[in-house]
């Protein structure tokens, strides 16, 4: 073997060692990916949207210059949250008594506090998560006239995986739990599989008779 050629098997050795050394560093890279940042609860994301939308009400609040009021809102099972938001949020003095009837009334109607899925358009293991929260309202001010508010309301979509579910409900407050549709039905369970369940069963009635016959 002479110099040239003994150059040239050395340097293609140490490329193939740098190679298998490269892929040796990678290796746990591709072995361990990076844990997948686990989603929002359901819980978490009403809560923003509700800070969200008492903030926007406040402001309305604020340009009709009402610095105090009496407060109601109807019964639902988010009342509380919401409640506590606008009593965070505005500035404005609240009181939860209707016999104050010389300050404005103020009365909310939460029309949606829930998350809710549905299916994808295109895979299995995913679900189309909507959050919403909005609410209608308005003021009856000493006089007894009404003024209805502008409808408040925000909401938020991502796609979540299906096996997440149970992580991002809380079973102490339903809305927050909503149900989940079922998959989409592959093409096997769709179409092939009643073709083989048919199928079997007229190989069972076949070898039946042929018993029989025997």
């Amino acid at each position: 073997m002479n110099f040239h050629a003994l150059n040239i098997f050395v340097t293609i050795r140490l490329k193939f060692y740098a190679a298998l050394i490269q892929f040796a560093l990678l290796l746990p890279i591709i072995s361990y990916p990076a844990e997948e940042k686990m989603p929002r609860t359901n819980l978490e994301i009403l809560d923003s949207l509700a800070t969200e939308t008492a903030e926007l009400f406040c402001s309305k609040l604020n340009q009709m210059e009402i610095d105090s009021a009496v407060l109601k809102i109807g019964e639902h099972p988010a009342k509380e949250f919401l409640l506590n938001k606008i009593l965070q949020k505005c500035m404005v003095k609240f009181y939860l008594a209707d016999s104050l009837t010389m300050l404005p009334a103020i009365e909310i109607t939460i029309d949606n506090y829930s998350a809710a899925y549905s299916l994808p358009s295109s895979g299995r293991d995913s679900l189309q998560r909507e959050v919403r929260v909005s609410f209608s309202s308005y003021v009856k001010n000493k006089y007894g006239r009404i003024e209805a508010l502008p409808i408040i309301s925000n909401s938020y979509r991502d796609v979540i995986a299906r096996e997440d579910i149970d992580f991002i409900k809380n079973t102490a407050y339903n809305f927050t739990n909503p149900p989940a549709p079922e998959a989409k039905r592959s093409f096997f369970e769709e179409f092939a599989e009643p073709f083989v369940i048919v199928g079997t069963a007229a190989v069972i009635v076949i070898l039946l008779f042929t018993i029989r016959s025997e």
